[in-house]
């Protein structure tokens, strides 16, 4: 049999050991007509250090960076993976390059990274929130089973025959399915709907303000919903990743984007900065940028 190593694609942001939720005010979080519709949401999530810019400037920066790894000869391997200043640097890249690809204004960085790992923060992840109507449910214990049996029927009716539900509802760490897609890719398929307890507040006032269960970065219980493959390790040992890239995209073709597309109305979802494409705020369907109001 060969080994195996999870490569993750996250619709929602990893979590570490289990906390208890963070009470939030006891009343919906306020739009401020000054910011985006997309500032608005983020602030809400408790996302910090997120920026309004002004129209057209973070497709500028984007179309900067892309002329610049063209210029020093990086292939298409590098689609979807986020250059910043220090991996410009661990890339061998001209000082002048590197400054080409993440300058040092709060706002560059939030569009082309934060930089090293160790200076991430929340914001640049991929994050949800969820706002489930409090009348949906009587207790967290039902509200968080609400939840997690509406991504378990979203997923069948994806065609995903799942795996030890039972096992995911409890733990939280990912279960295997079938569907022809992972068979074609000869790769071993996980999906992980992880929920935690829930706090008792209101949902943004962009959303409806009404009162709710909440899941949040700003209430500390930040869900999860992945879909992702397992990669040969024998990729990974030749750092093939044209084959690895080309079954992500696959992956991200047949079930992530349909995934993203269905989420419900109560969900608010955050994307991070790409390689070709800015921070952006998904709700009810509707793409939000971060741009400066007119």
């Amino acid at each position: 049999m060969k080994k195996k190593l999870v490569l993750s694609l996250l619709v929602g942001s990893l979590s570490g050991c289990a906390v208890k939720p963070t009470p939030l005010p006891q009343h919906p979080y306020s739009y401020n007509p000054e910011h985006s519709v997309a500032l608005h949401y983020a602030n809400a999530l408790g996302l910090k250090n997120v920026y309004d810019l002004p129209k057209g400037e973070a497709e500028r920066l984007l179309k900067q960076r892309e002329e610049a790894m063209i210029e020093a000869g990086l292939n298409s391997s590098l689609t979807g993976y986020v250059v910043s200043f220090a991996f410009a640097k661990t890339l061998g890249l001209p000082t002048s390059l590197s400054h080409d690809l993440a300058t040092d204004t709060a706002q560059d960085h939030f569009i082309l990274g934060a930089g090293s790992t160790k200076k991430k923060t929340a914001r640049d992840y991929d994050s949800v929130a969820f706002y489930l109507p409090y009348e949906l449910a009587a207790s967290p214990e039902e509200a968080r089973k609400y939840v997690f049996n509406h991504f378990i029927y979203l997923m069948k009716d994806m065609g995903l025959e799942l795996e030890d539900v039972d096992s995911e509802y409890e733990y939280g760490v990912g279960q295997p399915f079938s569907h022809p897609t992972c068979t074609k890719l000869d790769t071993n398929c996980r999906y992980r709907i992880r929920v935690k307890e829930p706090v008792v507040a209101y949902a943004p006032e962009l959303l409806g303000g009404y009162k709710a269960w909440v899941w949040s970065s700003a209430s500390t219980n930040t869900p999860s919903i992945a879909i992702y493959d397992v990669a040969n390790f024998s990729d990974l040992a030749t750092f093939n990743l044209n084959q690895i890239t080309s079954n992500e995209k696959a992956i991200q073709a047949s079930f992530n984007l349909p995934l993203n597309n269905a989420f419900p109305d109560w969900a608010v979802q955050y994307k991070t900065a790409t390689y070709n494409r800015a921070p952006y705020v998904l709700v009810k369907g509707q793409e939000y940028k971060f741009e400066e109001p007119k």
